[in-house]
């Protein structure tokens, strides 16, 4: 397992502000030296709080890319659809270039929105960052435990998961491979419901999806107890 440093939030205003500070000292960063920051977005409660507060930070996002970990199989007007989150609490109130938003297409049937978020992306190098809830079965992007087999690949970095334990239960997410090919990892999430989970993480014994995460750089786990 990759190292994994793990940081415990008793505030929750703590906890947001050190993640969207986490995000944005990676983007000047990123921009200054490359001129673009590649970040890959997840969906969930927590989010939510964070983009409302991630608006305020000083990022030219112009010069970034965005990326969605996964996404649900839904009607592109549903409140479930990930980028739908994104855009209301996010993009709605930020100066972004539009064109720099990569997003799976769910007016397409399950398996062409697949194969065209593959092509979107498939030339995008290493990502800067990772973010990533924490499901209360221990599931990140859509990656489940011991649901492997109700994944079917479309390419190198895209996967159909069928069947999930979760509804919707049909999502597009990008696979363990590709998610892993980034330079930092930051997982976040509220303690409560998933003791068992957060405690496995912090003593590195755990045997969920997150054990198989391998960023070139840094991996943390923000929680708030």
């Amino acid at each position: 397992m990759f190292p994994i440093e793990s940081i415990a939030f008793d505030s929750e205003i703590d906890f947001i502000q050190e993640i969207c500070g986490i995000i944005s000292k990676l983007a000047k960063e990123s921009i200054e030296h490359s001129g673009v920051f590649r970040i890959v977005l997840t969906g969930g409660n927590t989010i939510k709080r964070i983009y409302e507060s991630l608006v305020l930070e000083d990022i030219d996002w112009n010069r970034c890319e965005f990326f969605f970990g996964d996404e649900r199989y839904v009607d592109k007007a549903s409140e479930e659809l990930n980028y739908n989150l994104s855009y209301h609490c996010f993009f709605s109130k930020i100066s972004y270039d539009y064109k720099k938003v990569f997003k799976c297409n769910t007016d397409l049937d399950l398996e062409n929105s697949a194969l065209d978020y593959e092509k979107q992306i498939s030339k995008t190098p290493v990502f800067d960052l990772v973010l990533f809830g924490l499901g209360d079965d221990g599931h990140i992007a859509s990656l489940f435990p011991g649901k492997q087999s109700d994944m079917e690949m479309v390419g190198n970095s895209v996967a159909i998961v069928k069947n999930a334990p979760k509804t919707p239960s049909n999502r597009i997410t990008l696979t363990l491979e590709r998610l892993n090919e980034t330079k930092h990892q930051l997982i976040f999430t509220q303690v409560k419901g998933k003791e068992k989970i957060v405690n496995s993480i912090v003593d590195q014994t755990v045997g969920y999806p997150i054990a198989d995460l391998r960023p070139k750089e840094s991996l943390q786990l923000f929680y708030l107890r």
